[in-house]
């Protein structure tokens, strides 16, 4: 014994010596450290001659046992390793390596007792000595596992949580009782269990208010997720169960909301930036969504009351959405295993187009809108069987990215979705066209012509087309320099433009036109006019004029008689006789000589200076061609007469004589 005391005397004056500077009270130093020592020894002394077994330190709440002296000193050594490798986390104190030492001793000297009062009254201490200091409960916990009592160390930290847990002083800011967990030298399985516990909030023992409640809960909760969270990233050897346990919060049913939310935030904000970490927080997403698709499977071949609900797979899909703003590939992952299930009313499917709102704003914040939809290329391309799906879903992304007043809006759309397009066309055009259709908010002129014939050749649903020309109407491209802006006169043009039977069919122009008309929110009676006055506006380079031109000017005519008719009447049929010389265009002098037939009456708006404009053989033609020639002809006389006398037009001599009208001299 006197060896052992000796030893741990030199060891003590070994440290002060490393620790207390050269100087020139080394010496005073050293006479108080001895003075210290034998005031210790002497506390010590009455109970090496304790016989009695339970013996039992009222001041420090020890139960001593007995250890034999090959035991005592594989502890000691075992101890010295210990404490030597927790200095330079633990800041131990003077007085607390004290009692480390001093409860050692008692250990070889005292007398075994019985493992469960061990266990209760060791926990008691461990407990008081924490309010008094928690680094003397650390120093306790050191020895216990120093010495190699697994049980009793077990039941030292659970009692040291407990009453680190019954402290209402203890606030999660302070950190004190994760900085705990991950300062002890083993965590047990029980110890996590009672982390994971505190998200499962119980009600208390006792009556609480509602806001003393609120706040019981929350501060519970705070403490268990900041303690998995600080011993995830501190204890390497409990990684993974640790991991495992904060990430299984993440979906579990019988805590609340707002604890998978808290602990979905951690995972994705500070575990996975661990490199260490990432890989398991991703196979741990990975293995949840495809286990969650597989009950789903066995759930169909089962009864209804078998199915998973959507709140179900939303909260099983709860950590993998937001990791693929943290790891784009996750993305066309998720895309193809949510598609399998081909029916839009399946869970998996209803769950992910709930969280594409919230989900594809933070991919274009983080990622840009361009890179986002060109991660869909994988699964878009290589899709056969759940193509429909993987349609529906990535036309669901698009939506959103190209909403209007959105801050999603951003550089890149009409970039990434021409990048879908141009992959599909070749392989199949019909779901080219469809995608690219949910993009048009973003197209600008030249983008919109340019995939226009292929939404028009295959696209074969009205409603489809309706809406992608009504997007297409309402674009606003983020480029401020874009070739040109698109509105709703832009689309009429554009459908104009194209050459009938090369490569669109006539048939799909016409139906396309008529699908504008019939949305007049969208393309109305201003929209038409501009589109018309542009078309045949004299200074334009080409006078070339739109197949179909005059076929929409008659519809817009019979819908807006009254907004059309003197427009039509006074300028759109002056120019087509006096500066495009429609008559050498056979098809479109039919639709004037209709037009002109309709906007014949002498009361209102008429077509007559135009007819008075036209060559004699034409204005013959026209009026051979009116069942009310005889009559036409004497209205077009009168009006002759007028505009001569007014010298307001210069008319034909051979269209005067025509009309019997007198030539002026």
């Amino acid at each position: 014994m006197q060896r052992i005391l000796k030893r741990l005397v030199m060891m003590k004056k070994k440290r002060k010596f490393e620790i207390i500077d050269d100087n020139v009270e080394q010496e005073q130093q050293e006479e108080e450290d001895e003075e210290q020592e034998k005031k210790r020894r002497r506390r010590i002394l009455p109970q090496v001659h304790a016989t009695q077994a339970g013996n039992y330190d009222k001041e420090s709440g020890v139960i001593a046992f007995a250890l034999s002296e090959s035991d005592s000193e594989s502890i000691r050594e075992a101890l010295c390793a210990k404490l030597a490798a927790l200095e330079p986390t633990v800041d131990l104190e003077r007085d607390v390596r004290d009692l480390v030492l001093a409860r050692l001793e008692r250990y070889e000297l005292a007398i075994e007792m019985e493992e469960d009062e061990i266990h209760k009254n060791e926990a008691h201490f461990v407990a008081s000595r924490f309010k008094a200091s928690s680094k003397s409960a650390l120093a306790v916990l050191y020895e216990c596992y120093a010495a190699n009592r697994p049980e009793l160390y077990d039941a030292l930290l659970e009692g040291l949580l407990e009453a680190m847990l019954a402290d209402d002083e203890l606030s999660v800011d302070k950190n004190e009782f994760a900085e705990t967990m991950c300062l002890a030298p083993r965590v047990s399985d029980a110890a996590i269990d009672l982390l994971v516990s505190l998200t499962c909030v119980r009600e208390p023992s006792t009556e609480m208010n509602e806001n003393a409640l609120r706040t019981f809960k929350a501060r519970r909760v705070g403490l268990g997720l900041l303690a998995l969270r600080e011993m995830a990233l501190q204890r390497p050897a409990s990684r993974e169960i640790l991991c495992t346990a904060l990430l299984q919060l993440t979906r579990r049913p019988d805590v609340d909301q707002q604890v998978r939310d808290k602990a979905t935030r951690l995972a994705c904000n500070q575990l996975f930036p661990v490199v260490a970490l990432q890989n398991y927080v991703l196979q741990f997403a990975r293995d949840n969504a495809r286990n969650t698709a597989l009950l789903c499977d066995r759930a169909n071949t089962e009864e209804d009351t078998m199915m998973m609900s959507i709140d179900d797979a939303r909260r099983e899909l709860g950590l993998i959405v937001p990791l693929c703003v943290k790891h784009l590939d996750l993305l066309p992952e998720l895309v193809e295993l949510v598609a399998s299930f081909e029916s839009d009313e399946h869970p998996m499917r209803q769950a992910l187009d709930a969280e594409v709102p919230r989900l594809t704003p933070a991919l274009a914040a983080a990622h840009g809108a361009e890179v986002t939809i060109k991660s869909l290329l994988g699964p878009v391309v290589a899709a056969t069987d759940n193509a429909t799906a993987v349609d529906a879903i990535v036309a669901k992304i698009l939506l959103v990215l190209a909403e209007r007043g959105s801050s999603v809006r951003g550089p890149g759309l009409w970039t990434g979705a021409t990048a879908l397009y141009e992959a599909l066309l070749g392989l199949n055009a019909k779901r080219a066209a469809y995608l690219i259709s949910f993009a048009l908010d973003d197209a600008d002129t030249s983008g919109f012509r340019h995939v226009l014939p292929t939404l028009l050749s295959q696209i074969d649903d009205d409603a489809i087309l309706s809406a992608a020309l009504k997007r297409a109407a309402a674009s606003a491209p983020f480029d401020q320099h874009a070739e040109s802006s698109l509105n709703g006169s832009g689309v009429i043009e554009a459908l104009h433009a194209l050459e009938p039977d090369n490569p669109v069919p006539m048939k799909r122009i016409t139906d396309a036109l008529t699908v504008c008309l019939k949305a007049k929110d969208t393309f109305g009676a201003l929209t038409l006019r501009e589109a018309i006055d542009r078309m045949t506006d004299t200074n334009k380079p080409s006078k070339t004029l739109p197949a179909l031109l005059l076929r929409a000017t008659i519809l817009a005519l019979k819908m807006y008689p009254s907004q059309f008719a003197a427009f039509v009447a006074n300028t759109i049929l002056t120019r087509l006789a006096t500066h495009f010389a429609i008559w050498t265009n056979p098809p479109l002098w039919k639709g004037f000589i209709m037009l002109c037939t309709m906007l014949s009456e002498e009361n209102g708006p008429n077509c007559f200076d135009a007819l008075v404009a036209l060559p004699a053989p034409q204005l013959t033609t026209v009026l051979k061609s009116s069942d009310k020639g005889a009559k036409l002809k004497l209205m077009l006389k009168r009006h002759a007469e007028k505009l001569i006398k007014a010298n307001k037009l210069a008319i034909a001599v051979p269209v005067l004589r025509l009309l019997g009208v007198k030539v002026p001299s």
